[in-house]
């Protein structure tokens, strides 16, 4: 069975459409694409569990996830108006078929691969699966680490040193979304940037500033990586710009700082 459905132009939809209702047939459903996008859908749900970027997060991802929904659907056009279309909506599915089959533009066609090439994908997956266990695994202990350090009265400054340093910045993301994740909510709601700030006073020594500023060039450099060069400048420009202050250091600005980067990376790492 196909699935018919019509692309509501009228409410709204985006500039770029033409037209009003126009409908479009499915010629192939890649299946496997869509299980993946879905997947990584609601893993994003569950790592934005307790976290106080979650609304930036969902807003920030939502066009990302319709487009990669969308493009798990090979289409063909079968006209504008077509009655058997609804329009309560931007899209509108109908198990009615049509006659027309005429290519929508753009669409894009499944290749099939070969044992070989299935064989090469299946190894680097198995490879990049394990990469990540692997970080996933030093992220959990770190935080474990610093929780254990920081909660309570008094702050175990060695064990807090010796859990920093070992934050790369291949692991930092995953190491700042996991406390978030796991003990956010024990530690009153914060981030693992606001859980330093409130054990270290910069007024004190320059240690919190020695903190955010090493956690800001990993995080910066894992950003660059992933594609987000200009992000990655502009945090460390204000991050910097706000530590350099020094007695007059706003501890939510920088942590605001922190979780605006950390939001876009999830978003980036999490379309696919």
């Amino acid at each position: 069975m196909t699935f018919n459905f019509g692309l509501n132009t009228g409410l709204g939809f985006g500039a770029g459409y033409t037209g009003f209702n126009a409908g479009y047939q499915t010629g192939s459903i890649d299946y496997s694409k869509l299980n993946t996008y879905t997947n990584s859908i609601m893993n994003q749900f569950n790592s934005m569990a307790y976290s106080p970027i979650s609304d930036f997060a969902i807003s920030s991802s939502m066009p990302t996830w319709f487009n990669n929904i969308a493009s798990c659907f090979n289409v063909n056009f079968t006209g504008a108006g077509s009655g058997i279309f609804g329009n309560a909506g931007n899209f509108t599915f109908s198990t009615a078929t049509s006659g027309a089959t005429t290519p929508a533009s753009g669409t894009t066609t499944t290749t099939t691969q070969t044992p070989e090439q299935k064989a090469e994908a299946d190894k680097k997956a198995a490879e990049e699966k394990a990469k990540q266990e692997k970080i996933q695994k030093q992220a959990n202990e770190i935080c474990e680490k610093l929780y254990v350090a920081m909660k309570g009265a008094g702050t175990d400054n060695d064990a807090v040193d010796a859990a920093l340093a070992e934050i790369t910045e291949d692991n930092i993301l995953e190491v700042m979304e996991t406390y978030i994740q796991q003990y956010s909510e024990d530690m009153d709601g914060e981030t693992l940037v606001e859980s330093l700030q409130n054990e270290y006073w910069v007024g004190w020594s320059g240690k919190l500033t020695s903190i955010t500023n090493g956690l800001k060039e990993k995080l910066a450099a894992r950003a660059s990586k992933m594609g987000l060069d200009a992000e990655a400048k502009s945090f460390k420009a204000k991050v910097s710009a706000e530590n350099n202050s020094w007695w007059n250091i706003d501890d939510e600005v920088v942590n605001n700082h922190f979780n605006t980067l950390l939001a876009a990376m999830i978003t980036k790492r999490d379309q696919g």
